[in-house]
């Protein structure tokens, strides 16, 4: 449906009669009665099309991210271990590679040979570079995802006065996202993270604000460096705000998908909540459980109605819980 748009005839009761600029303006009618497009997904609720960031610490395991992605992307196969897509053209520039350990890591993947891959380990940088990327979006259509990987690799070389750093930030990201949005492509941008921790992943991210501020969507990878497994955190104007749980698989270089973070935490503090219950064997109340397993008094009280309507406790009065007997339910239930 073809948008509907002020035109000089409704301009007349409007505070802007004589508006000359080029800028497409709506009323909230048009906006209502346009059917737009479905966002389109690289992975489902993590990775849409539009200007990503990914930020990680050094040699965490985000150029593997970066790597699986886009192989798996343009061989259909499941992203993550998990993701389903069709096979479609996808350029990875590994920009801290060179091609002797690129095509290493490629083997060690066991990755499929493909022409729907476009590979680079360097690139011009700054604003010519971007062009670049925007010419080869505009000769092949069919490219629907770009990863940068790093953007420290790409920037322009030269020294930005402090006072003018958010604005530059901005400025480079939002170049990026305006190619992005132009193809309908999704541009992931992989950069480091703070050395200093902080409590919102968001601030965690190198650089300042502006580069948070501009892109679409941020990821952030964090783990132990002892530990295989990842937590992904994400968050973006067209996703809900989630955590995931991810693995890397040492036999295949390959990261997978493993769940949802918060969806984990609730199973364990179920089972925890369910083992209280029955070393106790006897009534008790909210409180007492909280101070055994963990958690707030709404979320344990969640846990504890859904825990209800499923039979396995039942709440003989306000605010107290036990655990069913073998009496009163299944027998032999050993744990959740």
């Amino acid at each position: 449906m073809k948008p509907e748009v002020l035109s000089e005839d409704d301009l007349i009761d409007y505070p802007l009669k004589g508006y000359s600029g080029k800028s497409q303006i709506w009323t909230p009618t048009g906006l209502y009665l346009t059917e737009f497009p479905e966002p389109t997904w690289i992975i489902p609720n993590i990775l849409p099309a539009g200007l990503s960031i990914l930020a990680g610490a050094p040699k965490l395991g985000k150029s593997w991210f970066a790597l699986n992605i886009a192989v798996q992307f343009s061989c259909s196969l499941r992203i993550l271990d998990k993701f389903q897509t069709d096979p479609q053209k996808a350029l990875y520039l590994a920009l801290e590679d060179t091609p002797p350990r690129l095509q290493n890591s490629l083997l060690q993947m066991d990755a499929p040979d493909t022409a729907n891959l476009l590979l680079a380990t360097n690139w011009t940088t700054g604003i010519h570079g971007y062009e670049e990327i925007r010419s080869i979006l505009y000769n092949n259509r069919d490219l629907k995802l770009v990863i940068v990987d790093t953007l420290k690799k790409m920037r322009d070389v030269y020294d930005r006065p402090s006072n003018y750093a958010y604005d530059a930030d901005y400025e480079e990201i939002g170049y990026l996202k305006e190619i992005a949005d132009q193809y309908n492509v999704a541009i992931l941008v992989i950069t480091h993270t703070r050395k200093a921790e902080s409590v919102d992943f968001l601030q965690s991210v190198s650089g300042t604000m502006g580069i948070t501020g501009a892109a679409d969507t941020v990821l952030a990878l964090t783990r132990s460096r002892t530990s295989s497994d990842a937590v992904l955190s994400v968050t973006g104007r067209d996703i809900e705000e989630a955590q995931y749980s991810i693995g890397f698989c040492k036999d295949t270089f390959s990261w997978k998908f493993l769940g949802n973070v918060e969806d984990e935490q609730i199973s364990e503090r179920r089972q925890a909540i369910f083992d209280f219950l029955k070393e106790s064997g006897e009534v008790e109340t909210v409180k007492r459980i909280r101070e055994a397993v963990g958690g707030s008094d709404s979320n344990i009280s969640h846990i504890l109605a859904k825990m209800c309507r499923e039979g396995i406790v039942y709440k003989p009065s306000y605010g107290k819980y036990a655990l069913w007997t073998p009496d009163q339910s299944d027998q032999g239930i050993q744990s959740l």
